[in-house]
Order: structure tokens, then C-alpha cells, then sequence
């Protein structure tokens, strides 16, 4: 039977010409985002919130400051500048009409929709929320998009956003409020401009959390807004297919908070009744505000009649599109239809695409074909989900497959496009159209003949076995990049590279691969794989991962990938653990540098690796290591900033933050993953005790000495408002599980309930006879626990206020309560040195654990409930096991009083804050213990040449056991000098890390020593007084240079290894012959001892620093030629950039050391300060020709960045020179000295 294409219905001309009229006024001003999956449509809706013409939604402000932005004249005209240049449109956002036209969508749902909503419940007083909820397929969707559209008709549509779990983009929160902030911006262009505003000043806000997006891109506005219509309706569909189910409660969260302030906006929303969404609606703020919707209840003889309203236009569309008589379908066939529907929108939209498929070319075939299927079931499917399961396997039936190539596949696919979404490019995806045909698809349940039953297990396991095998294409310096020196954000041609080497299949396996990890079985072929991978090719992945920028999310990833493997029953992928797990302590130890710097996934990391990790053995043959840690820190980050004691540590819910509080009255916010500062929030007149994180994380709530309570915007660090009637310092605050209440405890003996939205205060808990200095809400939120300095522990009603028991048992005063996840028990600390464990339901105590040696100020629940962390002013962190008591590890490296800790949402890492100042990330799984190193065992030296790394401990023959203050490698890198603790030059083996010789001569300790520029000899400095020059390969003395009165601290070989240039402790600089010996020139001018000398790159000039200037000499004449004034500070080292125009100088005052970039044709002045570590007394650079800068002074600013780790500091610098070289500070731990890593020239 023919199709005649150009015969429209009579239904169709009409609606369009209606849509034309209706629509066409508010085509510019009425948007929308997000595309939902799409059935056949009654009617084109051609006009319909048109916008833009391709297939997904992109990044709405992701164009903000781009220059190249075009804006038409006609766009400023009718919506305003400040709208269309501030706001871009969406690009890459279909229209939702066009696309459902496109593709067919229901929109004939008049009965059902005015059952759920009628035009007066938005227009009204009535609540702002509406919720629809109902099973897949009952017709959410199409109810939305029917009012979506009656909506738009009216005028009042202001934005819509339809989910889909299908498309990425769709499935993706955190499009959803910045999609519907710009549709509101259209719908009314004041608006428009309120955000703008905003958008201004915060063009980040796009990646912000949701709640901050809710806020700042449609509360605030809407705020500031004047005369916005009073009828505006936001329509939100399918919420439970955002692709992070976790992310639907923050959401809600969001909602619940700000409901209030959305007038009068009317918001509608659609779901199916998930555990998670229903909990969502139940919070308080949301419950009231909220009007509910269930499908189900919706008399069956209206859905019906909607249906079959449905069925009878689209039928007579397939009539006349083929020319059939007018007298099918007949009634029986209808009623027939509308009967097998079962109320079930789904099942007639599929039924009709069936009927109306081209490729058969038989509609009347087909609908007879559809009821006689169905009658001749003898089962029962009076479920209506058994009925569209028999129409799914009926369509699949017809479409036998055995062949795979592409042309044959889409011919297939094509075929059963009443189902499939196929694409028109090859490389897009292939979608369902709704998601009941994918559960029906992948449940065996449902599915009842096996071989068109989707295992999705067995398809994860191909995908994760193809990923696996696609990334053996990596390898190291896989874009060929020529300078390894240069920042991942400096290579110009990094995106054409990338596309180059990095091709899509091989991105995607990079990125993907443990996600299908997660779902896998975990053969023993995908174990080889695994094996393979982990040992082969995994660092090159992470170099990958950090060109691609996606370090970070793999780092998340390897954690879930852990615990995935860590159930394999049959333990096949044990070797790959163990390599996942270095993977990740080396990521997270390395990233502020590996993550910015591909090289040094190799450079750095590799080369600190702990010598006994698997990660080390495997990749050996990548670099030359020698020595080194025994394990892994415990302590991947330490973070400084405070100037005073940290009182108080907290994780945020989603474990990318940490907050942190002080004696200093500061809050400050940080990165958990980097350390980096990324807010500071001031407003305390006195020390902060306590901070804790709402539920959602986007509010923090903070207890002070100066009797308040502060809640803050956790994103902009804004003061949201005081809460004020504590009489004394609040010592504790905590938040209920639904953010609604802050519960505070205080010097006053009480303690006090607060709503957290308006701040005002709901019941005041009195009882205690001494300072409260713990509190806590159980998990229901329905008892509040308090910890006392009157030595007992209260658990109170949350709501009556009713004091339930109290329970008695420490000696002395309690300083912390903390509840497990279950609500079945409650931790104590006490100033009595113990933690005590007590039954929450009988009230009874448990077990009591000892070992503290001081106060025990903290104790935490694991979030899983099996561990307690507690800190105590003994300096340690102890785990315990939760039910036995068992001490599981101790977690030592503060060096005073830890006063918090807090662990992260999945229960891996541990944050500490202490009285030293700091606070620590600590590793908490996979060998937890972390012993105290011995102050003979944690001196270790790192010095680097070219492919080489050296270690060093005790002195036993080899240099992995020396216990050395500095080194440095011959310019061929076969040799290292280092100056052990006894003072005494030894020579070792770079190659083999063996002991060459010990070089004698000097009566007294050695303070430098270098190497000539040929490598042959090798310069000492010695407080013997005297400069001795040796040969390098037989250790005789050659030369002994005589005339300085006091010790030699300093000395330098001249580039062209003509000239030695030594500094002492008499105050002079000395010019010596590097080959006679004599003596060329004494230069005087200092008041205090030389500790640095230096030559320029060409040798033309010296410089010479001490305590209180720096003196610039002239090689030929000895003549001075500048002085660069210091501050009284210890200076410790001076060098040239390598065109002598900037000095750098390592400096140390009242225990911190910094680095300072001075320009010498300003006559020194300092461009650029570094700071680092606080406690490092000392810093040693001997070796100066090794020491390089950049020459520009704002690349010193830009890439050198400290990372201060437990046992070592850095800072890394990044550049060019005339060697090319790469410099690294490390600190030897114990001692404090720092010594300078001599020359990393990259690798080939």
C-alpha cells in the first residue's frame, strides 16, 4: 500500500494554523531546556518555544566572556542588550516542540491534564509546588507536555526542562536551574538583566552545586526583579531520570529552602515515586508547600477516554497518509485497542508507531496483527505492564538479526523505530524511547525469550574488556609533546594534539573504563586485562587523564573501582588491588603538580614512590630510582593558613570541600582535593569552636566566644545571618539531618534550638550543670544528644524538649557525643583520656576504649558506622573498630593538640584540624597504621638528575642508607657528592646508588661542595677555613686555597670553570684560578658573614648575600657594582635567573621561609614573594648553577606553587633555560633542612 506523503489530515492543517496564530508572539520570550524521549503527536507544534536547531543543551553561560559572540540586531532590539550579549542563547538546544513534532509526541491529554490541574490552581493562592507522580508509562510526561503547552497558549510558561536518563545532557543536573534561569530571562527581560548582573560577578556560577544555582541564578533575581507577571509556570519532567539519583534529594534540599522565595513562580514537577524523591517531598518546608498528584488514583474511565481520543486522531492520520477507506478502523478495533492499553499511555504510542511503520507498508495488517497477538494470550495480563511486555517482544519477533554490518544494523534498527530513537549519524547513539522498553528489555523477569534479553552485567563486561584493550594504545608522552617542562595549559596546540594521539575511542575508554568496572563480572579474562592494564599501562593513563583534565573524577572513580573488586569472590584481580590502590595514593599525594604537569606523573610522583609499592616495581624501568619511603604517607595533604590554633574541621556532604575554624575568629573553606585556600569567611569577634555543613552543603553554621551563631553562604562566603541568645561562647553546633534546625550547645549550660531558615529560636534545652561542649542530632532528627562538662551525657526530645535520660559513666568532663549512622549507638570523648560506647536504644553503656594518652577532644562515626575516629591532645588520631573496640591503627604526624576531625561522605579519608596549626588529609583504609618514624629514620634527602632519583637513610655502603644534608650530580649525572651530618664529602655511584670514596683533607666539618663544569673536579668549603679542590676520579686533592679567617659557608665554580668564587664567615667574597689556585680578588663590602655566592649565566658577575645585603661584583675587576638592601632576616641562598636579569633568594624569618624574585634593573626590588613551610629553620641551595628561574617574573607567580606533604615540601618550577633543567625543594623531615634536587632535564 502506497503512503501518499502529501495529503495532510485535516487535524494536522488545523492545529499548525492555530499554532501559527497562538504561538507566534511568544516564540522569542517562551523557552525551553531539556529534550524528553518522544511518542507520536496529535498535532506538529511547529512554533512551540522555538529556539535553536540542533540536538542537545549545552552550557548556558558557557559563552559569557566569549569575544567572539555574535548578537544580530533584530535579537538586541527585541530582547534587550544586556540579555543577549550577557546571556548567549542555548546553543546546540532544539526546540521542544520541533523535536517532539519530529519525532511524535502525545498531546491530546485534555481529560487527564484538567483532572491532575486545572487553570485556577496556578493562577490561585494555592500551593507553589505541584507533583505528579506515577509507574513508567502511566503518561507523566505527556501530562507535562500538554500543560507545558496549555501553559504556553496562556502566556504563563516561563521555562521547562524534561530529564531524560538517555541523553547526557538531559540527565545532567546541573543544567537544570541554569536552563530554566534562561528561559525566565527571555520569558521577561528585566529578569533578564537582574541576572545578568549576577552572572557578571559570578560567571562560575554554572559549576556551582544546585542549591547555589537555585539561589543565585533564580531566587535572587527574581528578588530584585520588579513587576514580574504574577502567573508563571516552570515545568520540571521526569526527575528521577537525572543520571545521579543521589543528587534528586540535594535538589529537593535546594527546593525546600527556598520555596518561600519563589513567588510567583509556580513550579510543576513529574517523577516516578521513588524512595529517594518521596523522602524528598517530605521534608517540612517542601510538605507544606507542596500539592500532590498520583496517577494511579486518577479514575481509569478518564485515562481511557484520553486514550482513546488519542488512538482514533492518530489512526485517522495513518488513513489518510495511506489512503485508506473511511470505514477503518472500525469501532470494535478501536475499542479493542483503547482495552489492551490498560491505561497506559506508552502502550498505544507504541502500538500506533507499530501500525504506522513504513517499512511494513500495511497499517491494517498491522493493527490486526497487534489484537490478535494479545487475544490469543492464554496467560493472564490483567497487568497492565504484562501487556506492553508482550507488545515489546511482538515487535522484536518481527526483526531477527544475524548480520552486523553498519547499513544492515540502522536497516534493522529502523524497523523498530516504534521503540528506538535511531539516529541519523553513525557515531550517535542509539536511545529507547521510553524507559519502560528498557526495563522491560533487561529484566529476565519480563523478557521472556532469552536470546532478546539484554544481560546489561554481560554487556558491562564487553564494554569494560574493549575499554581495557583500547587504552593498550597509551604510552608515555603520548601526544609527543617535545618540552616535558612546559604546563599542561601551556602547550598552544594541546587540543589538536589531543584529537591527534588521544583519538574519541581511546578518551572515552580513559574516562568510562571503571564505571563499567563497577557493573562487570570480574572474569578471569577481564582479570588478565585488568593485570595487564594496571601493570602495562596505567600510568600512562593517568598522564592521559591529566591532558584530558579529568584527574580528578578518575581519582573519585579508583575509590568506587577498590570497592568494587574488593567483593570479587574469587580474588582474581588481587595483583591489579594492589596497583589501583598505589594509583591512587599517588594521584592524591601528587595532584596539585601531576595534575597541572603531565610529566611529572613520571617526574615527581613515580620518583617518590614508596620503594616496596607495587606501582614502583612495576614502572621501574620508567626511571632510575634509588631508596626510598617504605610506604605510603598516611597523610596525603597538609594544609596551612590559619595563624592560630584550628579548633574545629568539617567535611562538606559531597567531600570536595573542607571548612575549617580557628582562635583567629576565620573560617575558610578548601579544597579537599588540592589544599587550595577557596574562601575565608570573617565576621566572629571571637575564637570559632565549631562549624558544621547543612545537609545540602550550601550553608555552613559556625559557634563562637563572642556568643553567636553565623550561618554562611558556603559558595560566595556570604554572612546569611546571627543567631543571638547564648549568655557565654558556643562551643558546639550541628544541623538536623533535613538542615531545618541547628542545635547549639554553649558555656551558658544550654542548649538551644534553632529553625535554620529564619533563625528563630524554637526551645531552649536546660538541665546540665556545667558547659556544654558536644551536641548532636540522631539520625531521624528525632533526639538531640549533648556532652557536658558536668560529666554526663543528656539525650533530649528534639521536638518537646523533654530531658529523655541521662547517662553517666566518665569521670571527667565530656567533650564530644557523636551518634552511628543507625541511630543504635553513641560514641563519647572525655577529658578522662577514654571513649566510651553506649547503646542508644536501652541506654545502657557498652564498652568503654583505651589508649588516648592526653584529652580526648573528638570522636567521629565512620559513615558505614564500623569505625570511630577520635583525635586527643595527645597529638594522634586513633581508629577503633565500632563494635569490638579493637584499636585498628593510630595516625600520628600533628605536633600538638588535635583538636577535630571529621571523615569524608565515603568514609576513606579523615581530616584533621590540630593546635599546630594545620590541618591533615589522612588515607584511612588499606593498611590504616601509620608508625612513628624515628628522628634517625625520617632524615631522607631527594636528588634528582636525569632519570635519577636518589634516597638517602644510615650510612651502610650504599646511598639509599646514607644519612646526607646535601647532594649534587656531576653534569654527566654518573656522580652524586653529598655532605653527610658528620660533615664528610662522599662520592656515590648514581647508576647503582654504590659508595665510591669518602674525600679527606679537611680538618673540619665541610659545608658546600660542587662539581667544575666539566665534571672532573669538585670544589669543598669547609670550617677549616680553607677551599679544596679534588679529583673526582681519585679523590686527590689538587688544589688547597688559603685566605679566608673564619669558615667557608659557600662556593661556586665559574660556568666556564676558570673561576671559583667562595663566601665565609669573615665577611669576604674570594676570587680564586679554578686550575693555579691563587688568588684573584678580595671583595669586602659586607658587614656580616657570606652565606651564598653566585655567578651569573656568562660569568661576567657575582653575587655575594649575607644576613643584611646583597653584593653584585664584577668578575674581571672585582669591583662593586650594586647593593641590595635586606631586611634583618637569615638569608640562605641567592641565584641567577638565566638571563641575569632577576635574582632569587631564599630567605628565612621567625621560622617561615620564602622566596623572593628581585629584578636587578630596579636595583633589586622584589617582584614576587613565595612563602612555604612555617617550622623549616633552615634552607640550603649550594649547588646554584643547578638553580634556575623563569624569565618572565609573572611565571615565577604562576608556576611556582608549594605542596607541603608530612614528610617533604616542594616547590616545582617550570620553564626553560640554557639547560633546560627542572628544579625541586625538598625538605628533609626531622632535621628541617631543605636541599636543592639537582637537574631534571625532562625525559625522552
Amino acid at each position: 500500500m502506497s503512503k501518499i506523503s502529501d495529503v495532510p489530515s485535516s487535524a494536522s492543517a488545523s492545529t499548525e494554523h492555530i499554532d501559527d496564530n497562538s504561538y507566534s508572539d511568544q516564540q522569542e520570550s517562551h523557552q525551553t531546556s531539556g529534550i524528553e524521549r518522544t511518542y507520536d503527536a496529535a498535532m506538529p507544534l511547529v512554533n512551540f518555544n522555538t529556539t535553536h536547531t540542533s540536538g542537545k543543551v549545552t552550557n548556558v553561560f558557557g559563552n559569557i566572556y566569549n569575544e567572539n559572540t555574535e548578537t544580530t540586531a533584530p535579537d538586541i532590539l527585541e530582547h534587550g542588550l544586556t540579555v543577549e550579549i550577557v546571556l548567549p542563547a542555548l546553543e546546540g538546544l532544539e526546540s521542544m516542540s520541533s523535536k517532539w513534532s519530529r519525532l511524535g509526541r502525545v498531546c491530546i491529554t485534555a481529560s487527564v491534564s484538567s483532572a491532575v490541574l486545572d487553570d485556577r490552581a496556578i493562577t490561585d493562592n494555592g500551593p507553589p509546588v505541584f507533583w505528579l507522580k506515577g509507574s513508567a508509562g502511566t503518561g507523566k510526561s505527556t501530562i507535562a507536555f500538554t500543560l507545558a503547552r496549555s501553559f504556553s497558549q496562556m502566556g504563563i510558561l516561563g521555562a521547562s526542562f524534561f530529564c531524560s536518563r538517555d541523553d547526557a545532557t538531559c540527565s545532567n543536573h546541573k543544567l537544570i536551574f541554569p536552563s530554566i534561569a534562561y528561559h525566565l530571562a527571555r520569558f521577561h527581560p528585566p529578569f533578564g538583566e537582574m541576572l545578568a548582573e549576577i552572572v557578571r560577578r559570578r560567571p562560575t556560577v554554572i559549576h556551582s552545586d544546585v542549591a547555589y544555582q537555585l539561589q543565585k541564578l533564580i531566587v535572587e533575581p527574581l528578588g530584585r526583579t520588579r513587576d514580574f507577571p504574577s502567573s508563571c509556570v516552570v515545568v520540571i519532567d521526569a526527575l528521577d531520570e537525572c543520571k545521579d539519583e543521589s543528587t534528586i534529594s540535594v535538589i529537593l534540599a535546594a527546593l525546600s529552602r527556598h520555596v518561600e522565595k519563589l513567588a510567583p513562580l509556580k513550579i510543576f514537577l513529574t517523577s516516578r515515586p521513588e524512595r529517594n524523591i518521596n523522602l524528598g517531598f517530605k521534608i517540612s518546608v517542601l510538605q507544606g508547600a507542596t500539592r500532590r498528584f498520583i496517577l494511579h488514583e486518577i479514575q481509569l474511565s478518564t485515562v481511557e477516554a484520553d486514550i482513546k481520543t488519542y488512538i482514533i486522531a492518530q489512526l485517522e492520520i495513518i488513513r489518510g497518509e495511506y489512503g485508506i477507506d473511511q470505514s477503518w478502523p472500525s469501532s470494535v478495533e478501536v475499542d479493542s485497542l483503547s482495552t489492551l492499553s490498560c491505561g497506559l499511555f506508552i502502550f498505544s504510542a507504541t502500538a500506533i508507531k507499530f501500525i504506522q511503520d513504513s517499512n511494513y507498508d500495511d497499517p491494517q495488517g498491522q493493527l490486526t496483527r497487534v489484537i490478535a497477538n494479545a487475544m490469543l494470550l492464554k496467560e493472564d495480563l490483567s497487568d497492565p505492564r504484562h501487556r506492553l511486555d508482550q507488545l515489546y517482544l511482538q515487535l522484536l519477533k518481527h526483526e531477527p538479526v544475524d548480520r552486523f554490518e553498519v547499513q544492515f544494523m540502522r536497516q534493522t534498527l529502523m524497523r523498530l523505530h516504534s521503540i528506538i530513537l535511531v539516529p541519523e549519524s553513525d557515531n550517535a547513539i542509539v536511545r529507547t524511547l521510553h524507559p519502560s522498553f528498557f526495563d522491560f528489555i533487561t529484566s529476565p523477569d519480563r523478557c521472556s525469550i532469552p536470546r532478546l534479553l539484554v544481560d546489561t552485567c554481560q554487556q558491562h563486561t564487553l564494554l569494560l574488556a574493549a575499554c581495557l584493550r583500547t587504552m593498550q594504545g597509551l604510552k608515555c608522552n603520548v601526544c609527543e609533546l617535545p618540552d616535558p617542562t612546559v604546563l599542561n595549559n601551556e602547550v598552544v596546540d594541546l587540543p589538536l594534539r589531543i584529537a591527534k594521539f588521544i583519538p574519541p575511542e581511546l578518551q572515552y575508554a580513559c574516562r568510562h573504563w571503571g564505571t563499567y568496572l563497577r557493573h562487570a563480572v570480574i572474569s578471569e579474562d577481564i582479570s588478565i586485562l585488568l593485570s595487564r592494564f594496571c601493570s602495562e599501562h596505567m600510568l600512562f593513563w593517568v598522564e592521559a587523564c591529566s591532558l584530558l583534565g579529568d584527574l580528578r573524577n578518575q581519582l573519585v572513580l579508583l575509590d568506587t573501582v577498590q570497592r568494587t573488586l574488593e567483593h570479587d569472590r574469587n580474588g582474581s584481580a588481587s595483583a591489579a588491588m594492589f596497583l589501583l590502590h598505589d594509583c591512587e595514593c599517588l594521584i592524591r599525594e601528587f595532584f596539585p603538580i601531576i595534575s597541572t604537569a603531565w610529566a611529572h606523573v613520571y617526574e615527581s610522583a613515580l620518583a617518590f614512590a614508596p620503594q616496596g609499592s607495587e606501582l614502583r616495581k612495576c614502572y621501574s624501568s620508567q626511571i632510575n630510582v634509588m631508596g626510598g619511603l617504605k610506604e605510603w604517607n598516611k597523610c596525603y595533604r597538609i594544609i596551612e593558613g590559619h595563624s592560630s590554633c584550628i579548633l574545629s574541621v568539617a567535611y562538606s556532604p559531597d567531600g570536595t570541600r573542607v571548612a575549617s575554624a580557628s582562635r583567629s575568629g576565620t573560617i575558610q573553606l578548601w579544597d579537599a582535593m588540592s589544599g587550595v585556600l577557596v574562601n575565608t569567611l570573617e565576621g566572629h569577634s571571637g575564637n570559632v569552636y565549631s562549624v558544621a555543613f547543612s545537609t545540602d552543603g550550601t550553608t555552613i553554621a559556625s559557634g563562637s566566644r563572642d556568643d553567636t551563631i553565623r550561618l554562611w553562604d558556603t559558595v560566595s562566603g556570604r554572612h546569611l545571618m546571627t543567631l543571638e541568645g547564648h549568655m557565654h561562647t558556643v562551643i558546639s553546633v550541628a544541623y538536623s539531618p533535613n538542615s531545618s534546625r541547628i542545635a547549639s550547645g554553649s558555656d551558658d549550660r544550654s542548649i538551644r534550638l534553632w529553625d535554620s531558615m529564619s533563625g528563630v529560636l524554637l526551645s531552649t534545652l536546660e538541665g546540665h550543670s556545667g558547659s556544654v561542649y558536644s551536641v548532636a542530632f540522631s539520625p531521624d532528627g528525632a533526639i538531640i544528644v549533648s556532652g557536658s562538662s558536668d560529666e554526663t551525657i543528656r539525650l533530649w526530645d528534639a521536638v518537646s524538649g523533654k530531658n529523655l535520660v541521662t547517662l553517666a559513666g566518665h569521670s571527667k568532663g565530656v567533650t564530644s557525643v557523636a551518634y552511628s549512622l543507625d541511630g543504635t549507638r553513641i560514641a563519647s570523648g572525655s577529658e578522662d583520656y577514654t571513649i566510651q560506647m553506649w547503646d542508644a536504644i536501652n541506654w545502657r553503656h557498652h564498652k568503654t576504649f583505651n589508649g588516648h594518652q592526653g584529652i580526648v577532644r573528638f570522636v567521629a562515626f565512620s559513615p558505614d558506622g564500623t569505625t570511630i575516629a577520635s583525635s586527643s591532645a595527645d597529638t594522634t588520631i586513633r581508629l577503633w573498630d565500632a563494635v569490638s573496640g579493637e584499636h585498628l591503627g593510630t595516625l600520628e604526624g600533628h605536633s600538638s593538640d588535635v583538636r577535630s576531625v571529621s571523615f569524608s561522605p565515603e568514609g576513606t579519608r579523615i581530616v584533621s584540624g590540630s593546635k599546630d596549626e594545620t590541618i591533615r588529609l589522612w588515607i584511612t583504609e588499606n593498611g590504616m597504621h601509620s608508625k612513628r618514624n624515628s628522628k634517625k629514620s625520617s632524615r631522607f634527602l631527594h636528588a634528582f638528575s636525569r632519570f635519577k632519583v636518589a634516597r638517602g637513610m644510615e650510612p651502610h655502603g650504599h646511598i639509599s642508607d646514607t644519612n646526607s644534608l646535601l647532594v649534587s650530580f656531576s653534569p654527566n649525572s654518573s656522580v652524586i657528592v653529598s655532605i653527610s651530618l658528620d660533615g664528610s664529602p662522599v662520592l656515590w655511584d648514581a647508576v647503582s646508588g654504590a659508595h665510591m670514596m669518602t674525600l679527606k683533607g679537611h680538618s673540619d666539618r665541610v659545608n658546600a661542595a660542587v662539581f667544575s663544569h666539566d665534571g672532573t673536579r669538585i670544589i669543598s668549603a669547609s670550617d677549616d677555613t680553607k677551599v679544596r679542590i679534588y679529583d673526582t676520579a681519585s679523590g686527590v686533592i689538587m688544589k688547597t686555597l688559603k685566605g679566608h679567617l673564619k669558615p667557608v659557608l659557600s662556593v661556586t665554580c665559574s660556568p666556564d670553570g676558570t673561576r671559583i668564587a667562595s663566601g665565609s664567615q669573615d665577611g669576604t667574597t674570594r676570587l680564586w684560578d679554578a686550575v693555579t689556585g691563587v688568588h684573584v680578588h678580595i671583595m669586602l663590602g659586607h658587614q656580616e658573614q657570606v652565606v651564598s655566592v653566585q655567578f651569573s649565566s656568562k660569568g661576567t658577575r657575582i653575587a655575594s648575600g649575607s644576613v643584611s645585603d646583597i653584593l653584585l661584583w664584577d668578575v674581571l675587576c672585582g669591583s662593586h657594582l650594586v647593593t641590595i638592601m635586606m631586611a634583618p632576616r637569615i638569608l640562605r641562598s641567592i641565584a641567577f635567573s638565566p638571563d641575569g636579569n632577576y635574582l632569587i633568594v631564599a630567605i628565612s624569618y621567625t621560622e617561615n621561609f620564602s622566596l623572593e624574585l628581585r629584578a636587578l634593573s630596579s636595583g633589586g626590588q622584589v617582584l614576587k614573594v613565595t612563602k612555604s613551610h612555617k617550622d623549616t629553620p633552615a634552607l640550603w641551595l649550594p649547588f646554584a648553577p643547578a638553580l634556575w628561574i623563569p624569565s618572565s617574573p609573572k611565571l615565577l607567580g604562576r608556576d611556582v606553587t608549594i605542596d607541603d606533604n608530612s614528610n617533604r615540601q616542594w616547590a616545582q618550577a617550570s620553564g626553560k633555560t640554557q639547560m633546560e633543567n627542572t628544579i625541586t625543594f625538598c625538605k628533609m623531615a626531622g632535621s628541617g633542612y631543605f636541599i636543592l634536587a639537582d637537574v631534571y632535564a625532562g625525559f625522552q
